[in-house]
């Protein structure tokens, strides 16, 4: 298998209970339920660290995995599998109990599949209708959708590890029944499962390892073939990027058995290849992996040395500042620890916006020299940010972070700048005039202009109505005396009074359905994060996310939280709130 390299280079001052980011990133990424070689992954773990380090991870990640570690023996146990038909039994909507056990019906009919083919349409035509689902907006329904697609993934998952044989016309990379299950289990369910948290394998964690086949073959050809790697608990995956990445999955299975056969001659292309771990030391087998790597698909693109040398750039700093920065440890000495992370957040947007977003921007409003930059650009960001987004959901599972709200809307708002990035992709990464660029960047504060006005006009008539209810309030405390009993002036008065309590929550009740009409008028311009990412959904909340910044480049969005309490629903809040990130996000950083 391949080597755990780890360092302390993130230690510093060593903390209680603190796990080092390369340990905890491993441990994270173990998934009992999808993983085919799971207990593997964990005994090789626990064999190259210390107790102190083997207990932190049990309880601190191990724990939540229903994963039993027996120090006696050193072995793992799983204590609790996922139940899809207990889950269904849970379900109190009768609708959606319904679609749930057809959903589990249909999903046993996998079970007489043994053509890895008829796997592959089975199981992305089932997951398509799963993610079709119309939840109509309602936020408990979203998630039992949500639940139901956990469940569901992990009884396919459940399936296909059960399965004794999966078969395939022989092909050039010969592909066994056991590559097949790790890349539909370890790399398409547990992308359908994540979504932007699906981690691949960054160059800097390649060149972590001793062996020359991932500290130097790999990364050039990763960089060469812009290809995507994925580690598994037995296999590196290494899949080249479709050039329409909104229309084709990466990580589909059927792209991932085929192989194309060109028109006009013998020449097998591939755009997949798997890596056996369990293989290294057979130097047949490398030469043979190596041969098929230069018949991956790659499509000739003219990209110059200013960008590839850009992004190269990006990607030290990524390494070396901003995930040390994060990861360093939490030092709460004579201070309050939610005021340690915030600390923390505000220094790693910093030097997250002045070292990346700002320069993504002004390279390409004014550097890129050709349409296949632009897209080279794109595919580096979106890889190097998802890089990030993962870092910090690590940095959110240690025990000091893992209950903090501004920790949580942060990594909320480094999801939402993917999905606006890709949902944005032709608006921003294309060659352009200033003209154009301005233009596209006055179109996307659109869906903040419509958010300021709604919270300004509707807070205005808020107060306005409020001061009235005041004076009638007093009016009201004040007619006790004979006459007023007589022309019952203070009955007339509270009727007024209700008519004016009813128009105030009118009006927040108004400024409320206004508010959730933007992302549905700026649906390219928006995250509904419930809705759109992969996130867990309190159903007392939801979180909107709106671009901003240059072209909604250099910035990462701003959110706001709206209680589904409408009675909860506090206007002057939510401007306040709405000013201060509006100001926040337009200030120069120095």
């Amino acid at each position: 298998m391949c080597e755990i390299i780890y360092t302390d280079k993130f230690m510093g001052k060593r903390m209680k209970d603190y796990i080092p980011y390369e340990l905890r990133s491993i441990a994270n990424q173990i998934d009992p339920q999808l993983d085919l070689y799971w207990i593997e992954s964990a005994q090789n773990l626990f064999n190259n660290i210390n107790d102190e380090y083997k207990n932190l991870i049990q309880n601190q990640i191990f724990q939540k995995k229903s994963i039993f570690w027996d120090k006696a023996n050193n072995t793992f146990k799983l204590n609790k599998k996922y139940n899809f038909q207990n889950y269904i039994e849970t379900i109190t909507h009768i609708g959606i109990k319904n679609l749930a056990e057809k959903i589990l019906v249909s999903s046993s009919l996998l079970e007489k599949y043994t053509d890895a083919l008829e796997i592959a349409n089975f199981i992305e035509g089932l997951i398509s209708q799963v993610n079709k689902i119309d939840t109509e907006e309602n936020i408990n329904l979203q998630k039992y959708k949500n639940e139901i697609k956990i469940h569901f993934i992990y009884h396919l998952a459940h399936i296909i590890k059960n399965k004794n044989n999966i078969t395939l016309s022989k092909g050039l990379r010969q592909i066994d029944s056991d590559v097949i299950k790790a890349f539909i289990n370890e790399v398409y369910l547990k992308q359908q499962l994540l979504g932007y948290l699906f981690k691949t394998t960054p160059i800097r964690e390649l060149k972590k390892q001793s062996n020359p086949l991932f500290s130097e073959y790999l990364i050039e050809q990763k960089q060469l073939r812009q290809l995507e790697i994925i580690r598994t608990s037995k296999y590196f995956f290494c899949l080249s990027q479709p050039s329409n990445s909104q229309q084709i999955n990466t990580y589909s299975i059927r792209r991932f058995l085929n192989e194309e056969k060109s028109a006009v001659s013998d020449i097998v292309y591939l755009y997949s290849l798997p890596l056996d771990l369990s293989r290294l030391q057979d130097q047949q087998y490398i030469s043979t992996f190596k041969q098929h790597m230069n018949r991956i698909v790659t499509v000739e693109k003219q990209i110059g040395n200013d960008a590839s040398n850009f992004i190269a750039h990006l990607q030290e700093h990524n390494n070396n500042i901003l995930l040390p920065l994060l990861m360093s440890p939490l030092d709460s000495t004579g201070l309050n620890m939610d005021k340690v992370v915030e600390d923390r957040l505000v220094d790693f947007e910093k030097l997250l916006i002045l070292d990346i977003l700002e320069h993504i921007t002004i390279f390409q409003k004014s550097k890129v020299t050709h349409q296949d930059e632009c897209d080279f650009i794109y595919m580096s960001i979106r890889e190097i940010f998802s890089d990030i987004v993962n870092y910090f959901q690590d940095f959110q599972q240690q025990p000091a972070v893992i209950f903090n709200d501004k920790a949580k809307l942060f990594s909320y708002r480094l999801i939402a700048w993917i999905n606006l990035l890709q949902k944005r992709n032709l608006d921003i990464f294309t060659r352009q005039t200033s003209g154009e660029w301005n233009s596209k960047h006055e179109k996307m504060y659109q869906s903040i202009q419509d958010l300021e006005e709604i919270t300004k006009t509707s807070l205005h008539k808020y107060k306005k109505i409020y001061k009235e209810i005041k004076e009638i309030e007093k009016d009201i405390a004040s007619s006790n005396g004979l006459f007023n009993r007589i022309m019952k002036t203070k009955e007339k008065k509270e009727e007024k009074l209700s008519i004016r309590l009813k128009d105030l929550n009118q009006i927040k009740v108004d400024a409320f359905l206004d508010i959730i009409r933007i992302p549905k008028k700026y649906p390219d311009l928006t995250v509904y994060l419930e809705y759109e990412a992969t996130i867990s959904i309190d159903s007392k909340e939801r979180h909107y996310a709106f671009s901003i910044g240059d072209n909604g480049l250099s910035r990462l969005p701003i959110m706001i939280k709206l209680p589904e309490d409408r009675s909860k629903f506090n206007l002057n809040e939510l401007k306040n709130n709405l000013d201060f990130d509006i100001k926040a996000a337009n200030q120069k950083w120095i």
